[in-house]
């Protein structure tokens, strides 16, 4: 307790002090917004996808709604390897994008196609070929399984579309060009919505095909990603693919990719590994479905409320490895604090909104819309109280890890944060909880938030040492 203690005063005064160290450029305000709004659109319609199959299926009963929540599970582990490798890829991206060198942006870009294509493409065959073996390893309903190995064979090809799309998207965005991933995937979202509403009920007069239609609705809303994303890269001026860098990186600037890039492809590998297993843990409890179904609801409301609030975590990063690359170290710093302070205001907020909404929208027409049971009711009602906390903490530490440590060049100091909090605090007192101690569904809930109190005490001393700010170009 006292250790706690000691991290919670830390934590404090370091953010009081970073609050004294804002910008005072009205101008920088109405940049960062401009920047941070279309990401938190974008993120918010990357979830949405999600979300609408959850929400579809669920109104074909609570048991669906828990096997699409474990389907999704080894897509996001995917996923997030992919976004490690473009998140390591950006921050080189807006360092030499404020240099003004785009023939190494090719250079990396081109990396991180190969290494995306490879990771997507691997998972998406497992997928298609022993889909029953993946997903044994999420639950041990053999009905969750049934309802997962269906989405996962036919949707799992999405993985590769969705990985090149991604990969071109965020290093768009890291050149300052956050648009291009809104009207994309906005444009995604909205064709995921209209198939799921014709596949799975059979709407227009085509047959109703359930967990399937789903799955082929994300698949075939890939790619329109896929084909809008490289439809666009082939006609704009502002940034050429140059294919003799693409395929030719060059041994200095794969040198740099390794050593930017792994630690953030490891971490997020872990990393998605250990939160997904807050899913599994939940799916081994007593009375899992329930269990899944009221954890899968909660973490979609809390998505939807931060997307604005992450929006400002990524711009952190773009804006903040612009200043590094050239040369602006001191503009950086300010840079990082701001965003910092903003997020955590942003957050505030969210987390008494989501309080507010949670007895007049949330547990009375929200949670029935996905059929929940009166157990998920139960469980539900008191993970919103304790999402609502940790919001404001969840969505700073995304904006400390991605936004400053992450795009200033402190890789080593992120990847600590980030498996620290995880594997030696949330995840083994959750399991202990769960899995040997029979403790209560929204305990166990509790004991996962640690990981955020952690990484927000720990990473406000990191950032307040200034030893993130690093040049990473050559």
């Amino acid at each position: 307790m006292w250790l706690y203690q000691g991290i919670f005063i830390r934590g404090f005064v370091g953010l009081e002090t970073l609050i004294r160290g804002c910008s005072r450029n009205s101008s920088f305000y109405l940049k960062a917004t401009t920047m941070a709004l279309p990401l938190g659109i974008q993120n918010l319609v990357i979830n949405g996808m999600t979300i609408m199959s959850t929400f579809m299926l669920g109104m074909l009963g609570e048991r669906y709604l828990a096997g699409i929540t474990m389907a999704t599970t080894i897509f996001f582990m995917a996923e997030l390897v992919v976004f490690g490798l473009c998140s390591g890829s950006a921050v080189l991206i807006a360092q030499y994008h404020g240099k003004g060198d785009k023939v190494s942006i090719n250079r990396i870009l081109g990396l991180c196609f190969g290494f995306s294509l490879l990771v997507s493409m691997l998972v998406a065959l497992a997928l298609m070929a022993f889909p029953i073996r993946v997903y044994g390893l999420t639950s041990n309903d053999p009905a969750l399984i049934a309802i997962a190995a269906e989405f996962g064979r036919i949707a799992a090809f999405s993985l590769v579309l969705n990985a090149l799309a991604s990969t071109y998207i965020v290093a768009q965005r890291s050149m300052e060009n956050p648009r291009l991933g809104m009207v994309v995937q906005g444009i995604t979202l909205v064709c995921c919505v209209l198939l799921n509403w014709v596949l799975i009920f059979g709407n227009l007069g085509f047959e109703a095909m359930g967990v399937s239609g789903a799955a082929l609705a994300l698949l075939i809303a890939r790619g329109v990603e896929f084909g809008l994303t490289f439809g666009y890269a082939f006609i704009t001026k502002t940034f050429r693919l140059r294919f003799s860098a693409l395929l030719r990186p060059g041994k200095l600037i794969f040198k740099d990719f390794l050593k930017y890039a792994s630690p953030v492809v490891i971490s997020e590998s872990l990393w998605g590994i250990g939160v997904s297993m807050y899913a599994i843990i939940f799916g081994h409890m007593t009375n899992a479905v329930a269990a899944v179904a009221a954890f899968s609801i909660t973490l979609n409301i809390e998505r939807i409320l931060g997307a604005i609030c992450y929006g400002f975590g990524h711009a952190c990063s773009v804006l903040l490895g612009k200043e590094i690359g050239a040369g602006q170290q001191q503009k950086a710093l300010t840079v990082g604090v701001t965003m910092l302070t903003i997020t955590a205001g942003l957050g505030i907020f969210m987390g008494l909104l989501a309080l507010l909404l949670r007895n007049t929208v949330l547990l009375p027409w929200v949670f029935p819309l996905f059929g929940a049971s009166d157990s998920t009711m139960a469980y539900g009602s008191i993970m919103l109280i304790i999402m609502a906390i940790c919001l404001p903490f969840k969505v700073l530490n995304l904006c400390i890890i991605i936004g400053t440590l992450r795009s200033g060049g402190d890789i080593r100091a992120a990847v600590a944060l980030d498996m620290g909090a995880l594997f030696f605090v949330a995840l083994p007192l959750s399991a202990l909880a769960g899995l040997v101690l029979g403790t209560p569904v929204p305990l166990v809930f509790l004991l996962i938030c640690m990981e955020e109190f952690t990484k927000t005490f720990l990473g406000i001393w990191r950032v307040r040492q200034r030893k993130w700010l690093i040049n990473v170009t050559r």
